[in-house]
């Protein structure tokens, strides 16, 4: 629950402008919460990016995604995958740089060296290496493009 109320307030907010509540405090919210809170966070900031509140800051929006990609860094090995949702809206929305495609990697070598992910799953993964800057931007389009796919509604 994000906050009294706050759930209604969302959903009412597009019907209603001007009425809802105010994103920052939204967003207050959601960042000082961690595990299972990842998916919130970035859906809330895939929300305003397709213009769900306006007056949202692009500050605003990298905050929510790389509150996402913490939670799912700290998370363990079995979290670490949907670190790479975070990080495909990161990359989407200009706002990654050279430490986030070198995460980009790391994460890429866990699933790869994982007795617990499922590797056949994100087997399209390994159709190309993920080694430099290049790969891993290839590595996020992919997810880009494979979302739904990649990572069933439980993950999203």
């Amino acid at each position: 629950m994000l906050a009294d109320f706050s759930e209604a307030g969302l959903v009412r907010e597009p019907v209603l402008p001007g009425e809802g509540v105010c994103p920052s405090s939204m967003i207050d919210g959601i960042i000082n919460r961690g595990h299972p809170w990842q998916l919130a966070s970035l859906n809330l900031g895939r929300f305003f990016v397709l213009g769900g509140f306006k007056g949202v800051s692009a500050d605003q929006l990298e905050q929510l995604f790389r509150h996402s990609l913490k939670i799912c860094r700290d998370g363990g090995e079995t979290v670490l995958p949907m670190a790479l949702l975070a990080l495909s809206e990161l990359y989407k929305n200009g706002f990654a740089n050279e430490e986030d495609y070198r995460l980009v990697t790391k994460i890429w070598d866990g699933i790869a060296g994982s007795d617990f992910i499922d590797r056949h799953h994100f087997r399209r993964f390994f159709d190309h290496d993920c080694r430099n800057r290049d790969d891993s931007v290839k590595l996020l389009e992919q997810v880009v493009r494979e979302r739904t796919r990649l990572f069933p509604f439980t993950y999203r």
